[in-house]
């Protein structure tokens, strides 16, 4: 079987694994051992451990989406800056948005990098990609 692309891993995880609360993907996404990396610190996961990190997260929120504003795609390298609508237990409504780095290695996540809290309250809005004009 042909290993996924690390860009198509990562949109699995962002928009099937959390979106659709598919933590049965988790065990073909993500390596059975994976660095979680801050600014000042790094810890590894065992798979058991990231089934339970984001299990958690998928209880707190029974509805989620989430959307790529823009990735950019190196080698096994992935940078996703992304914006998230998330509904708690309680029915109320919050727009996220964060930037994750992923790597990607025979089609399972092996790292992320991002800092903690992991988004911020609101939404990335389009992007100035050409120059005014």
């Amino acid at each position: 079987m042909k290993s996924r692309s690390p860009a198509e891993v990562v949109e699995l995880y962002l928009d099937t694994l959390y979106s659709q609360h598919r933590l049965d993907l988790v065990r073909e996404l993500i390596a059975p051992e994976t660095w979680r990396h801050t600014p000042g610190g790094s810890v590894m996961l065992t798979l058991d451990e990231s089934i339970e990190r984001i299990g958690s997260f998928l209880e707190k929120f029974p509805v989620i989406r989430f959307e790529h504003a823009a990735s950019v795609v190196e080698g096994e390298i992935v940078t996703s800056i992304w914006n998230g609508w998330l509904r708690t237990q309680d029915g109320k409504d919050l727009e996220i948005g964060g930037i994750e780095v992923f790597r990607v290695v025979k089609g399972q996540i092996v790292e992320v990098w991002n800092q903690e809290p992991a988004a911020s309250r609101g939404l990335w809005q389009e992007s100035r990609l050409s120059s005014p004009g």
